[in-house]
């Protein structure tokens, strides 16, 4: 859904919905001559149904060259900015060659989560980044799946570790993923997992997410629909075209004009809402203080700026204070 790719998919399928559309006017025309004229009425509702069936054919195409060359892990989400596609099956794709399987809800798990909980299953409900998540590793090799290999061996009863992580998430999104699904998945812990909190952006997280519900139901609508999203990239690089110049003198390389993405008050925030929501679910928390991601930062030094300690050592110091679990990975 990037600007390039969209522009290439939605032109081509556009051009040929508008060429099906004058062409069925055409015949429609020819046709109305040869026999009695339709009412207004009718008239409209068959213009409606030819335009319905357009679109309709157009989102199946938009979908069908999407899964041919453009399918990737990740699709927009209005509340999420971006989440894992649900249903993948052993996919790999050029941002990273481990197999990788989600659920139906997107869920990194090779299989369903049973709602209501059955009675004497234990689970953990992990929410992260691209650590937790798993990237460049199988799925039986992310950290959420060994912990249910470990803890089955030593329950006495069944385990299910539910792994909801994204690459590149933040505990925005985190809050957001528990709410949707926190009291449906019923877990008996909750696992928090995240390092991209202080990491610097042109926005915070929360700005990119419409204030208003009204909005947000409509768009949960609206990104249902390839041909919509596709749509919504040209648009949007259409509007900001002319802006183009004054985003590069902004927003440099050099950074200094970026936010966090969570400011240090929303993290407090958020950290103080896990364990608030943990406790009206009757759950456990554990917390993990993810190590840095070196090999990023060697590679590309710019992202070594994109962190700062100080949420690090809050969080150590917000979990000692409340005598919550907190695994210290560095």
């Amino acid at each position: 859904y990037a600007s390039a790719n969209s522009a290439r998919i939605f032109w081509p399928v556009a051009a040929g919905m508008v060429d099906a559309y004058l062409a069925a006017a055409l015949l429609l025309r020819a046709r109305t001559r040869r026999k009695p004229a339709r009412s207004p009425a009718a008239s409209v509702a068959l213009s409606c149904g030819v335009l319905l069936a357009l679109l309709v054919t157009g989102e199946l195409v938009s979908r069908a060259v999407i899964g041919k060359w453009w399918y990737l892990q990740y699709r927009p989400d209005p509340e999420l900015y971006w989440y894992n596609r649900p249903d993948l099956r052993d996919h790999t794709d050029a941002t990273d060659p481990a197999p990788r399987t989600t659920n139906a809800l997107g869920f990194r798990m090779t299989r369903e989560v049973e709602t209501p909980r059955p009675e004497n299953e234990y689970r953990i409900f992990t929410m992260g980044d691209s650590s937790a998540f798993g990237l460049g590793v199988r799925d039986d090799e992310t950290f959420p799946a060994v912990m249910e290999r470990h803890l089955a061996v030593r329950a006495d009863r069944p385990v299910m570790s539910i792994n909801t992580a994204c690459p590149g998430h933040t505990s925005a999104q985190g809050r957001v993923l528990l709410d949707r699904h926190g009291e449906d998945m019923d877990p008996d812990l909750l696992v928090w997992a995240y390092n991209n909190d202080p990491c610097l952006d042109t926005a915070m997280d929360r700005d990119r997410v419409a204030s208003s519900a009204a909005v947000r139901a409509v768009q949960r609508v609206l990104y249902r629909s390839d041909l919509y999203l596709l749509f919504r990239r040209v648009v949007l690089d259409l509007v900001y075209a002319g802006r183009l110049e004054h985003y590069r003198a902004r927003y440099p390389e050099r950074q200094q004009d970026w936010v966090r993405r969570i400011p240090f008050e929303d993290y407090e925030a958020y950290l103080e809402g896990f364990v608030r929501t943990a406790d009206e679910l009757g759950a456990q928390v554990l917390f993990v203080r993810m190590p840095l991601n070196r090999p990023l930062c060697e590679a590309k030094p710019i992202f070594l700026t994109s962190f700062d300690d100080g949420y690090r050592d809050h969080l150590s110091e917000f979990c000692e204070s409340r005598g919550i679990a907190c695994a210290d990975l560095e």
